[in-house]
């Protein structure tokens, strides 16, 4: 493992930057997108994960591969150079969870749908997609410095780190945040909204 490329991936700040992508753009979707769009991106979001549910209910192990995917493609698209991608997908998810907090739950108040629905299982899946953000834009800001020749840190230690740092940290995190998600967060949205 490189310690310079991991000491990159916990950095202030890229873990900033990757909080910021989904916090800025959650508060963005909460407080900028009108209710026709908003219904629009919940039913397409909605869609999207129809895969995880069976009768109604979310299955784990389908809960579990849908995030895993996501986060995998958040380290991923930091092998393309100067865009910075993986901010980019957190912008898109921190939008979701501020549109869903908007109008998922009409009637019910954001902070209490927020508590109950987000919170329990998003202890887990937020800091491993912040994470997995992070190890994207490093390994995107490491390949920028690589182009201009200003860093030498080879490429078989950035995915190393990478790898080793998903496997230790996001894949754990997801899997605790599936099982809450599935048989924890709907007793407690059920017993408190």
């Amino acid at each position: 493992m490189n310690e310079q490329f991991r000491q990159r991936i916990f950095s202030k700040r890229m873990m900033t930057f990757a909080i910021l992508s989904i916090v800025i753009t959650g508060f963005l979707g909460y407080f900028l997108i009108d209710a026709k769009t908003g219904t629009a991106m919940m039913e397409e979001f909605m869609e999207s994960v129809d895969h995880i549910f069976t009768d109604g209910e979310i299955k784990v192990f389908p809960l579990f591969l849908n995030n895993l995917t996501a986060a995998l493609v958040m380290v991923l698209t930091g092998f393309i150079p100067f865009i910075y991608f993986p901010a980019i997908i957190g912008a898109v998810n921190g939008t979701i969870i501020g549109v869903a907090l908007k109008f998922a739950g009409t009637g019910i108040a954001p902070l209490k749908l927020f508590l109950a629905g987000i919170l329990p299982h998003g202890i887990f899946e937020i800091p491993a997609l912040i994470l997995a953000i992070a190890i994207g834009l490093s390994i995107c800001h490491s390949l920028v410095l690589k182009i201009m020749g200003r860093e030498s840190i080879p490429m078989g230690d950035i995915l190393i780190t990478s790898a080793i740092t998903y496997v230790k940290y996001i894949i754990p995190l997801l899997i605790v945040a599936a099982f809450i998600e599935t048989y924890i967060t709907p007793m407690i949205l059920g017993r408190f909204l």
